[in-house]
């Protein structure tokens, strides 16, 4: 009997203790409460592994040669220059020269032979200075042997500059993509593939009479050209 009072004793005292407890709500600020999916945060995130070929703040030069794809009356090939500065792995600032060789296309020589037009001594194209800016945003590494691992760069470049024809500058719009392909983290081939927006004179617009004395190239209309450029370049890293 004793146990059970002291037992009924300590309920009663257990019951008015929790009668003098009110209850609380707590809450947490959103950002700390755990969420569903939660992505990992790396200080310095890094796309490459043992990249091979470092280009930041660097410069290249290169030897070019080109082709005109769609030119139809004169020579499409030129050779020139290029010079690139490469502000980080993925941005560059690309500079390119080119030089037309003097020539005549196949189909000239086939219009002129079958007398139907003589466009001898017209405006042609002599040179291009080109300012692009290149982006990177691919580079990887292959393997064609087992012994070896060729590493190599895929980009994009837009910009302008100035191509003379006949003597007179005018100014070009340039877009376009490439490849470069290592040998070496200081050489590589370089493969350009652009397009080319212009005004030039229309070598059919003047009838030449006499191919020794053409007229100058003012007297000639002006047409827009969308002419494609693919130039191979030997590329050095500095």
């Amino acid at each position: 009997m004793w146990f059970s009072f002291r037992v009924a004793t300590l309920m009663l005292c257990l019951s008015l203790c929790t009668l003098g407890v009110s209850a609380k709500e707590i809450t947490f600020p959103e950002n700390e409460l755990a969420s569903e999916a939660a992505l990992p945060v790396f200080d310095e995130s890094e796309a490459v592994k043992n990249r091979h070929v470092i280009l930041k703040e660097k410069m290249e030069i290169g030897l070019l040669a080109g082709a005109a794809l769609n030119e139809p009356f004169f020579g499409p090939f030129n050779f020139g220059g290029t010079f690139t500065y490469n502000y980080s792995e993925e941005m560059a600032l690309h500079l390119g020269f080119n030089y037309w060789l003097d020539g005549d296309s196949t189909f000239k020589q086939q219009l002129e032979a079958d007398e139907l037009i003589v466009i001898e001594g017209a405006p042609q194209t002599e040179f291009m200075a080109l300012a692009n800016f290149q982006y990177a945003p691919f580079y990887g590494k292959m393997s064609l042997t087992k012994q070896s691992t060729s590493n190599f760069h895929l980009f994009v470049l837009g910009g302008g500059g100035v191509i003379s024809i006949g003597g007179q500058l005018n100014p070009v719009i340039s877009i376009g993509l490439g490849q470069k392909f290592y040998f070496s983290p200081n050489f590589s081939l370089r493969f350009d593939l652009l397009g080319l927006f212009y005004s030039g004179a229309d070598p059919l617009s003047v009838e030449i009479t006499d191919p020794e004395e053409p007229p100058a190239t003012s007297e000639f209309e002006k047409r827009s050209y969308i002419n494609t450029l693919l130039a191979v370049s030997l590329v050095f890293v500095l």
